[in-house]
């Protein structure tokens, strides 16, 4: 392409009747100079072959005028990138069938942090225009450098005062990437997480530490600075409190706050919202944690706050320890409990942006709960279990036993310790005693959920010698750390040597989480609910009298099993049995294994003042069945009969 700079006129002959010899008009040709925006430079054709033009006199026409690009006006641009400058070169007539040039070259010389001011342009002019020059931005600014500049587009027209020839050149000022901060929480220890900017990054604490992870917060705020290899800084503030944990069955709140400054100045964060996600981690200790759902977004209240409520999406999680029903038990009950995340942002503007902070807070969630008052009270994470250290049981702290009756008590420890064991105190007819520790367990953290045997069969008591076997009359067992510091309360078993004849055993899991065993005396009465489908059958004049007049499509029997305490409960005993009438898992006993079912639904008489409740009578539902298999024992020395596990 060639742009015009300079064209010149001149006579080439003229026209006309040449019999007569006369002249109508005369013609021109034309010298030219062009700028190539190619090669960037000027190309001359000579007169007269850039152009030519006739001029007729006989009407009065007028010739061409010469023409000469103004000095002003810009003949060719070439815009271009030289690392983190712009440059633009601006083409100009000199008036004298040449060029001249003005060379713009606008650079970023500082490090923009994001969303903040810190930026610096630098403008330089060269080439033949020499000046001096006026400057103009995009946004009103007249000088010739800019300082402490945000991020983004800038422009700026830089005009000759003499012919005024003017360039114009923009910069995009890009901002360093956003410093961002996972803040996570786990047991007592606080991590900051910088991501984005430029790393390696840097911390400083308001109390002059300067790590990214502590263990040594005591309650209250605590500010951290977290400045990046460019010098750009996030300021990230740590509410530490003690992690506590929760029951499954109560709300699990996680409640959110934009702060005073939000409440100051709303349009600071204009349609906040909040998000949540749960992550749980399924196998416990393997810090794996796996979101659950999707992520949950809410909107804030007019005082930049939220409340999320998480327990349903982490009830699916968990599930009741069953210990073995025979031998020494001590272990670990993690179907019981989980550890989890909650991992929550801030979201503001339009279209939406998430915050530069991020919480993560690990929590324990326990399968069970509290009261619909208690839970709302909270007595007991403030006051009832750090003072009295229970078991996990309603149940009275003094129960009498039989030896065959199987014991499970279920131990939280409430703070982080090297060990843990049960200790048991067997006392005699004879006034003396014996401690057994038994079932150590190491490494234990803050929150995990221990199951210790502590009947006659789980403490192995029947191994004891037989002169002292017989004596044993009561016991009384405790948890103890490694230093033989007691963890928990005291529970004293009382041990009855006239069984009655006949006994079952329930095992069923109470609102904390533990399992308790009901015990009933006497005979019981076991039902079957029979239950099927049956259609009458459509007979032929040849029909078979042994297939009947009814065919049965299908039979199902449900065994129940009424049951009863057998004896005058104390008060403070029969009003725990409501636990078993609550419990959603009940097991029973029944030649040395487990049996699954419930109790069934109905009204329970379980006071009634003014005279003693006889006994607790209820009824365990068992699985329903389609065929009939007596119990088949592992390694049987002869052969069963249907009576084999009998209920």
């Amino acid at each position: 392409m060639r742009v015009l700079l300079k064209k010149e006129w001149a006579p080439n002959g003229t026209w006309g009747d040449r019999d007569y010899d006369q002249a109508y008009g005369y013609y021109l040709g034309a010298a030219a100079w062009e700028f190539d925006t190619v090669s960037l430079a000027v190309v001359y054709t000579p007169f007269p072959l850039y152009a030519s033009y006739t001029v007729d006199q006989s009407t009065g026409e007028q010739p061409p005028e010469d023409y000469s690009k103004p000095l002003s006006e810009l003949v060719f641009g070439v815009p271009g990138v030289e690392g983190a400058a712009a440059t633009y070169t601006g083409y100009f007539h000199d008036g004298a069938a040449g060029v001249r040039t003005l060379v713009l070259r606008l650079t970023k010389l500082t490090t923009i942090c994001f969303g903040a001011s810190t930026g610096e342009l630098q403008l330089l002019t060269s080439g033949s225009i020499t000046g001096p020059f006026s400057y103009l931005w995009e946004d009103g600014s007249t000088t010739l450098q800019r300082g402490l500049v945000p991020a983004g587009r800038y422009s700026v027209t830089v005009t000759e005062d003499a012919t005024g020839a003017a360039c114009t050149i923009a910069l995009q000022a890009e901002q360093n990437a956003r410093i961002n901060v996972l803040v996570e929480r786990r047991d007592t220890q606080v991590t900051l997480v910088a991501s984005g900017g430029t790393a390696p990054f840097t911390y400083l604490w308001s109390d002059g530490s300067t790590l990214a992870t502590r263990t040594d917060l005591q309650d209250g705020t605590h500010v951290c600075a977290i400045v990046d290899a460019l010098g750009c800084s996030a300021e990230v503030s740590v509410n530490f409190s003690r992690l506590s944990y929760y029951f499954s069955r109560n709300p699990i709140p996680l409640r959110l706050d934009a702060g005073d400054a939000y409440r100051a100045d709303p349009t600071s964060l204009p349609e906040l919202t909040f998000t949540c996600q749960v992550l749980v981690e399924q196998q416990y200790l393997s810090e794996e944690f796996t979101a659950v759902g999707t992520e949950l977004e809410q909107p804030a209240d007019r005082d930049g706050r939220t409340s999320f409520q998480v327990q349903e999406l982490l009830a699916p999680y968990l599930d009741y320890h069953v210990p073995a029903p025979a031998g020494p038990v001590a272990e670990r009950a993690t179907a019981l409990f989980k550890r989890f995340f909650l991992r929550h942002a801030q979201v503001a503007g339009n279209p939406p942006v998430k915050g530069p902070s991020t919480g993560a807070e690990q929590h324990y969630v326990l399968l069970g709960g509290l009261s619909f008052t208690e839970a709302q009270a909270r007595t007991w994470f403030d006051d009832y279990q750090p003072r009295h250290k229970p078991f996990l049981t309603w149940e009275p702290n003094d129960k009498w036993v039989f030896a065959g009756q199987p014991e499970f008590l279920y131990f939280q420890a409430l703070a982080p310790t090297p060990s843990v064991r049960m200790l048991a105190e067997l006392r005699f007819d004879d006034n003396t005693s014996q401690v057994l520790p038994l079932g150590e367990l190491e490494g234990v953290r803050q929150f995990e959920v221990f199951c210790f045997g502590v009947g006659f069969g789980q403490l192995n008591l029947a191994r004891l010698p037989a002169e002292r076997r017989d004596k044993v009359v009561s016991w009384q067992v405790s948890v103890v750390d490694d230093d033989g510091r007691r963890l928990s309360e005291v529970r004293r078993y009382h041990l009855d040597r006239l069984p009655p004849a006949t006994c079952r055993y329930l095992l069923y899991a109470n609102s904390l989480g533990g399992m308790n065993t009901f015990v009933a005396r006497g005979e019981a009465q076991q039902d079957a609910e029979v239950t099927g489908d049956q259609v009458e059958v459509q007979l032929p004049l040849d029909y078979d009298p042994l297939r009947g007049d009814t065919a049965v499509l299908e039979r199902e029997l449900r065994p129940v099993l009424k049951l009863a305490s057998g004896v005058h409960l104390g008060r403070a005993e029969h009003l725990g049995l409501q636990e078993l009438l609550l419990s959603r898992r009940v097991l029973l006993l029944n030649a040395g294994r487990w049996l699954a079912g419930y109790v069934k639904t109905k009204t329970v008489n379980v006071l009634d003042e003014g005279k003693r409740v006889p006994t607790l009578e209820v009824e365990f539902v068992l699985p329903a069945e389609r065929q009939f298999t007596p119990y088949l024992p592992p390694a049987a020395p002869a052969a069963v009969g249907p009576d084999s596990g009998a209920l």
